[in-house]
């Protein structure tokens, strides 16, 4: 089935959704990016937010459990976070990750306030933040040893 009203479909590069599945948000692999907000009911695109200059490229999405903010991690020099309140679909903030970390995993807590980004580096490392202030709590580097560069499964797993 095709969306109505929505455009840059090759562009699409991440996905989230209510728990109930009534809405979802798309993030668009473009300079700068953009997260579409579309009702899956009708397969119609509700809303489109256009990202800050800079801002580019929509890569990895995750949803908090409450289904209350949309995460997006966008491919900005340094890479940043977005936090996105879905009710009014607007910013409700965002975090810098150091230049020298690039995210490559996003997951959440579903217990507890914390978001968790695998960072790709040698040695892999697991970076912990506080969703009630939006900052880093702490972070951890593979504690296996070994200098592969995907921690979170390791560390999770």
């Amino acid at each position: 089935m095709e969306v109505s009203g929505f455009k840059h479909e090759d562009n699409a590069s991440c996905a989230i959704a209510t728990s109930e599945g009534t809405r979802a948000w798309v993030g668009l692999d473009t300079n700068p990016g953009i997260v579409v907000q579309i009702d899956l009911t009708t397969m119609r695109k509700t809303a489109l937010l256009e990202l800050n200059p800079g801002e580019d490229g929509v890569s990895k999405a995750a949803i908090d459990p409450a289904d209350r903010y949309g995460y997006f991690l966008v491919n900005s020099a340094p890479p940043r976070l977005l936090r996105i309140d879905l009710a009014t679909f607007t910013r409700a903030g965002h975090y810098d990750f150091p230049a020298d970390e690039a995210p490559d995993v996003l997951l959440m807590d579903p217990a507890r306030p914390y978001r968790y980004a695998g960072i790709r580096a040698r040695p892999g490392k697991v970076v912990r933040l506080d969703l009630a202030t939006f900052t880093r709590k702490d972070d951890r580097e593979n504690r296996h040893g070994s200098r592969r560069q995907y921690p979170l499964r390791r560390w999770l797993f």
